[in-house]
């Protein structure tokens, strides 16, 4: 529990630090998203993991679509969506 707590703490760092420096650290934080959607589904918790990687996609989507650096991060990410709706 205790890392999940820590986790949840980084990512709302992200989120913080993303809404100050949108194009800088969106990717940070689908980073953090999908780490921890890993964490919660591997601890059962799958509707938070759906959330999690659903939030992650959503921001890598028009990113990757600019920055071609980041379409691993968002293929794994999708990845990672497509066994959480399977």
């Amino acid at each position: 529990r205790v890392l999940f707590r820590s986790q949840s703490e980084a990512v709302e760092v992200l989120r913080q630090l993303a809404r100050a420096d949108r194009d800088g650290r969106e990717h940070e934080l689908a980073a953090g998203l999908s780490d921890l959607s890993l964490r919660m589904a591997a601890n059962g918790e799958e509707s938070q993991s759906l959330a999690l990687i659903s939030e992650a996609v959503a921001l890598l989507r028009p990113l990757a679509a600019k920055r071609p650096d980041l379409g691993p991060r968002f293929t794994f990410a999708l990845v990672i969506l497509s066994e959480r709706l399977a």
